[in-house]
């Protein structure tokens, strides 16, 4: 397992430019980004490309990639209904990494598994806070890596952390020392440290990387860290 600790800028797009626009202020200063894909159903909010879907049929076909894919790995959040037809439509996107939400999942979300992973994808699955994660006990072989939420209400920006996380988290590290943590919402210089030293191996940060100037607050993050 890689131990050096990633941090992952989170884009909640409001339509494809606004995409662009923020994929464009961390490119060549983070390798990976995660898109946050809602559709209104499983959370209260939309994204890109529920509230336009501008750009994303030409995505689709191959005509264009995904903002700067050249420089750019990409790792999706699904917030969504139906994650299976939108995980197989965002890797023909192209994007390297899928994360599925345990509460979006039906009973078959072993096969979902074997088809990403035959794909060649990287697949994670997100666990809210207090989320009874006994469910994905039988794949966790078979996934890349787990993602912790570290807010209540998901699909929402600037949302308080929820400390009951880091104690979810260290209970999972100790069980099982060598998979790949990963903690998205509340993410910022107050809340890094503690989240590493529980055992989190990437920190996915969309508000406190893009409010300001997200390279200075990268290099904050990056800071805090030592």
């Amino acid at each position: 397992m890689d131990t050096t600790v990633k941090i992952i800028p989170a884009i909640m797009p409001d339509d494809y430019e606004d995409l662009v626009s923020k994929a464009s202020l961390v490119r060549n200063k983070v390798d990976w980004v995660q898109i946050d894909v809602m559709d209104g159903r499983y959370t209260g909010s939309v994204s890109w490309p529920y509230e336009s879907d501008e750009h994303f049929s030409d995505i689709l076909e191959g005509e264009d990639g995904l903002p700067f894919w050249q420089d750019l790995n990409y790792e999706l959040d699904l917030m969504v209904s139906d994650p299976k037809t939108e995980a197989l439509k965002w890797v023909n996107a192209g994007a390297a990494r899928i994360i599925l939400h345990l509460k979006t999942l039906g009973n078959d979300f072993e096969d979902l598994i074997d088809e990403l992973k035959n794909l060649g994808v990287e697949v994670g699955i997100a666990i809210l806070p207090n989320e009874d994660y006994s469910k994905i006990e039988s794949v966790l072989d078979k996934i890349d890596f787990v993602q912790f939420m570290g807010i209540h209400k998901i699909g929402f920006q600037n949302q308080e952390f929820a400390t009951e996380i880091l104690d979810q988290i260290k209970n999972f590290r100790e069980r099982n020392p060598e998979k790949i943590i990963s903690i998205d919402g509340g993410v910022d210089i107050d809340t890094v440290k503690k989240l590493v030293e529980v055992g989190v191996n990437r920190l996915v940060s969309g508000s406190f990387i893009f409010d300001g100037s997200p390279e200075e607050n990268i290099k904050e993050l990056e800071a805090s860290l030592i």
